[in-house]
This record gives C-alpha cells, structure tokens and sequence, in this order.
C-alpha cells in the first residue's frame, strides 16, 4: 500500500488486522506454520518490519480476529506491506476482512 506521510503524521503505530480461520487441529513444527508479516519500507527498503506466526494463538475450525501491532520507529517509510508467507510448509490458513490502520 502506497503511504501518505501527512496522514500518518501523528501515528504511533501502524496495525493489521483480519479475520483467521484454520481447520488443523494438530500443527506440525513451528517453523512450519504460516506468518503473518508487517512490513514498512523507503523506496523499497525495508526500514521496519515485524510477523507473527497467527496460528498458534486460533482455536481450529472457528473464525477469529487477530492483529500484528508495528511500533513506529520515526524512520520514514512510504509503503506497507502485509502478507501470509507460508515458508516451505503446506498447511492451510484462510485469511478475511484485512485492514490496515494507524493510531497513536
């Protein structure tokens, strides 16, 4: 997402939200598990970044919001990314309803 400095002047935090949902009730190795990742970047540096891995904190086979909270560093940044990287795993996580938002 492309960032508009002046909206975010007063923001402390930048943070992503959605609606998770996973069917496994066994997980397999922790380096497995699919991530939730935040990422700030400066004409495509990444400046700041953070990631979660979201299924260890849902109950299987029930919808549930989660969010990855970035603390703004005072570095610039003008784009946001947020995705599921599922590394070299194979195990299935749905994904509804992202956003991304900022607050102080």
């Amino acid at each position: 997402l492309p960032v508009d400095a002046d909206s975010l002047a007063a923001a402390s935090w930048i943070r992503a939200t959605g609606w998770f949902y996973s069917p496994m009730e066994s997980l397999p190795p922790l380096w497995l598990l699919p991530q939730l990742n935040l990422l700030l970047l400066q004409q495509g540096e990444v400046v700041q970044q953070s990631h979660i891995r979201i299924q260890r904190s849902l109950t299987h086979d029930t919808w549930q919001e989660r969010w990855l909270d970035l603390p703004l560093s005072g570095q610039p940044f003008d784009e946001i990314r947020v995705y599921i990287w599922n590394a070299d795993g194979n195990v299935p996580l749905y994904l509804d309803d992202l956003r991304v938002e900022s607050f102080r």
